[in-house]
Protein backbone atom coordinates (compact mmCIF):
# COMPACT_ATOMS: atom_id res chain seq x y z
CA UNK A 1 0.00 0.00 0.00
CA UNK A 2 3.07 2.19 0.12
CA UNK A 3 2.94 3.56 3.66
CA UNK A 4 5.86 4.34 5.97
CA UNK A 5 5.68 3.82 9.73
CA UNK A 6 6.08 6.93 11.89
CA UNK A 7 6.45 5.51 15.38
CA UNK A 8 4.30 2.66 16.65
CA UNK A 9 0.90 4.21 15.99
CA UNK A 10 1.00 6.03 12.66
CA UNK A 11 1.52 5.07 9.01
CA UNK A 12 1.76 7.71 6.30
CA UNK A 13 1.43 7.18 2.56
CA UNK A 14 1.01 9.45 -0.44
CA UNK A 15 -2.35 11.15 0.11
CA UNK A 16 -3.36 9.10 3.17
CA UNK A 17 -2.59 8.45 6.82
CA UNK A 18 -3.57 5.66 9.21
CA UNK A 19 -3.61 5.89 13.00
CA UNK A 20 -3.45 2.65 14.97
CA UNK A 21 -4.80 2.05 18.48
CA UNK A 22 -4.22 -1.22 20.36
CA UNK A 23 -7.47 -2.48 21.89
CA UNK A 24 -7.91 -5.10 24.61
CA UNK A 25 -7.80 -8.69 23.34
CA UNK A 26 -11.13 -10.28 22.46
CA UNK A 27 -11.48 -13.54 24.38
CA UNK A 28 -13.95 -16.43 24.29
CA UNK A 29 -12.91 -19.30 26.56
CA UNK A 30 -9.28 -20.11 25.78
CA UNK A 31 -9.36 -18.33 22.38
CA UNK A 32 -7.78 -14.88 22.45
CA UNK A 33 -7.58 -12.55 19.44
CA UNK A 34 -5.70 -9.25 19.39
CA UNK A 35 -7.57 -6.20 18.14
CA UNK A 36 -6.32 -2.95 16.62
CA UNK A 37 -8.45 0.05 15.64
CA UNK A 38 -7.42 1.64 12.34
CA UNK A 39 -8.44 5.24 11.63
CA UNK A 40 -7.89 5.94 7.94
CA UNK A 41 -7.66 9.53 6.73
CA UNK A 42 -7.31 10.68 3.14
CA UNK A 43 -8.82 12.53 0.21
CA UNK A 44 -10.78 10.96 -2.66
CA UNK A 45 -9.86 9.05 -4.82
CA UNK A 46 -6.85 7.98 -2.74
CA UNK A 47 -9.05 7.12 0.24
CA UNK A 48 -11.25 4.73 -1.78
CA UNK A 49 -8.22 2.96 -3.29
CA UNK A 50 -6.47 2.47 0.07
CA UNK A 51 -9.72 1.41 1.77
CA UNK A 52 -10.34 -1.24 -0.92
CA UNK A 53 -6.78 -2.61 -0.56
CA UNK A 54 -7.06 -2.68 3.22
CA UNK A 55 -10.44 -4.45 3.18
CA UNK A 56 -8.94 -7.29 1.09
CA UNK A 57 -6.10 -7.68 3.60
CA UNK A 58 -8.47 -7.75 6.58
CA UNK A 59 -10.83 -10.44 5.28
CA UNK A 60 -10.34 -13.57 7.34
CA UNK A 61 -11.84 -16.87 6.25
CA UNK A 62 -13.31 -19.10 8.92
CA UNK A 63 -12.28 -22.67 9.46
Amino acid sequence: MGGVAHGDDRIVGEGWEARLTQLPDYQIGSLRVGEVRVELLGEEPTFSRIKAQLERKLIRAGG
